[in-house]
């Protein structure tokens, strides 16, 4: 079992047919007015896997800082592989997010499926200059 693709989005969906709908994805940047901030993002997840991995299989999905420290409450789940053909199959996972960005710094989101780490997600959180705020004079 393998993570095929692993993104950051502002939003997603899947259909019935198993396509996924992705809004503002593959971003790596939180630009920021301030600090805490609060943040919500979808966590994408693409898993191929083999037929002969059939069964239980557990997914950890965790948010860490530059220093290894977690910023949120570890998501962990379980989800099931049916037997059968075909030689792949692809599970598509969903994760909707709201949580606060504590300070600026480099972050990664980590997903553990069966105890092993099989992806990283890097994205790093900066402050922007007040000049770049939207509405708000340079100085105020």
């Amino acid at each position: 079992m393998r993570i095929a693709a692993m993104l950051l989005a502002d939003a997603a969906n899947e259909t019935s047919d198993r396509k996924v709908n992705l809004l503002g994805a593959g971003f790596d940047l939180w630009p920021r007015n301030k600090f805490p901030s609060r943040a919500e993002v979808v966590v994408f997840l693409r898993l191929e896997i083999l037929a002969s991995e059939t069964g239980n299989h557990t997914v950890v999905l965790d948010l860490i800082t530059s220093d290894g420290k977690s910023i949120i409450p570890r998501i962990q789940g379980q989800f099931a592989a049916p037997p059968g053909p075909p030689m792949y199959r692809y599970l598509n996972l969903i994760y909707n997010l709201r949580f606060d960005i504590p300070a600026p710094g480099e972050y990664s989101f980590r997903a553990v499926i069966n105890g092993k780490e099989e992806a990283s997600c890097p994205v790093k959180a900066v402050l922007l200059p007040t000049a770049a705020i939207p509405g708000q004079q340079p100085g105020s």
